[in-house]
């Protein structure tokens, strides 16, 4: 069984490198420590305790770096899910980040259709498609349809 300075210092180690969620920092620290459970719960919410683990920071980080990346709201809290951030903080991120989504989805068309218009009905699906897998509501695609 590890010990619990050694679990802290391989902790502060991920942490260093870029935020982690507590679900993703846990996970980590079990591969690496496997017998040693109770300790890595101990260590995360002691450095949670002195604010070098921060869900809030890691939604944060994740918002502002998958939405520069082209995703959309719906692909972006999927993720948040799969790292069992709590809705709350989510919801408050959203609402200190302030992201225009249309703008998002824009430069993501540009970014992969340029200026070239639609050919026809199927090659609009298909553009359609390829923003809604980027997690964009369809509210957002038409909005974006209509002012192409």
């Amino acid at each position: 069984m590890a010990e619990l300075n050694d679990i802290k210092n391989k902790a502060i180690e991920y942490l260093a490198r870029r935020e982690h969620s507590r679900y993703e920092l846990k996970q980590k620290l079990l591969r690496k420590f496997p017998q040693s459970e109770n300790n890595i719960a101990q260590a995360i919410q002691e450095l949670a305790d002195k604010k070098l683990q921060s869900d809030k920071r890691f939604t944060e980080s994740l918002i502002q770096h998958r939405a520069h990346s082209g995703y959309g709201l719906l692909r972006i809290k999927q993720e948040l899910s799969q790292q069992h951030i709590d809705a709350e903080i989510v919801s408050s991120v959203l609402e200190d980040l302030e992201i225009d989504w249309l703008e998002v989805a824009q430069r993501l068309y540009q970014k992969r259709f340029s200026d070239k218009p639609a050919k026809d009905f199927t090659e609009q699906l298909k553009r359609s498609r390829y923003l809604y897998s980027h997690g964009f509501t369809q509210e957002e695609i038409k909005a974006l349809q209509k002012q192409i």
